[in-house]
């Protein structure tokens, strides 16, 4: 039968309409390549949000838990801190920052750090273990540290946690 070898299709134009690939959008990869927990993850640490805060305030999870994800987010980003993370996603992703999630203000978030860090020294934790407390960076947690004995005017961080006792007990 001579009709059997005809080809079902004789325009190559036709055919190229008939098969024409979906396109996949930048949200689509990031749906595919980061977890939803990196997701919300990465939309708070754009918000300056410490493993902590994430951990207990946002995603109802152990610090442990979020020092995973963004572990491998850094693997995932080739990020070694969480500035390059963030400026990683600001380049390569479309991501939102969830609206029901408030940015905090620099001087909230840096009283905030402040407050955080001081109660880790009053607990006598030395600066590597703030840092892996905290998840930043060690050259972050001296900058606050240094910024904090020029503000008390103090040399050590004795004087340090002398000076905020007596803060923190006359904002009480």
């Amino acid at each position: 039968n001579a009709n059997a070898l005809q080809p079902i299709v004789d325009d190559t134009a036709a055919a190229a309409e008939q098969t024409t690939i979906p396109k996949v959008t930048l949200e689509d990869i990031n749906e595919l390549y980061f977890t939803p927990d990196e997701q919300k993850v990465i939309s708070l640490v754009e918000k300056g949000m410490t493993n902590k805060e994430i951990g207990e305030e946002h995603m109802n999870c152990s610090i442990s838990k979020v020092e995973k994800i963004v572990s491998s987010l850094f693997k995932k980003t080739g990020s070694k801190r969480r500035p390059q993370l963030v400026t990683w996603c600001k380049q390569n992703l479309d991501s939102e920052v969830e609206d029901d999630i408030p940015k905090k203000s620099s001087k909230k978030q840096k009283l905030n750090e402040e407050k955080e860090i001081m109660d880790l020294i009053g607990k006598g934790f030395t600066n590597n273990e703030i840092v892996n407390n905290l998840g930043v960076s060690l050259k972050d947690i001296v900058a606050v540290v240094d910024a904090m004995l020029d503000k008390a005017k103090v040399s050590n961080r004795t004087e340090l946690m002398r000076w905020w006792n007596s803060k923190e007990s006359k904002t009480s």
